[in-house]
């Protein structure tokens, strides 16, 4: 499942997609491809903040910051 959302935020048009996921599903993920940052969240049992909190400090200066409803929640930088 988290495979075909990355897919539908990158035929989205977002320049980059920043995730946070527990090293559990990191190691099971894998390798995700270009244009997908993603961060390791060392305590997911604080709750999702956490995981927001590392992915803010992972966008540059000046970079948006797109979340989409909670349908759809994501972060990431759209091209312009």
């Amino acid at each position: 499942m988290v495979e075909t959302v990355l897919e539908n935020m990158l035929e989205a048009d977002f320049s980059e997609i920043i995730t946070v996921f527990s090293q559990e599903v990191c190691d099971a993920l894998g390798e995700l491809g270009e244009g997908i940052l993603t961060a390791v969240n060392p305590a997911p049992e604080r709750g999702q903040s956490s995981s927001l909190a590392i992915a803010l400090e992972m966008l540059p200066d000046g970079e948006d910051f797109c979340k989409c409803s909670e349908i759809f929640p994501w972060s990431g930088r759209m091209k312009w």
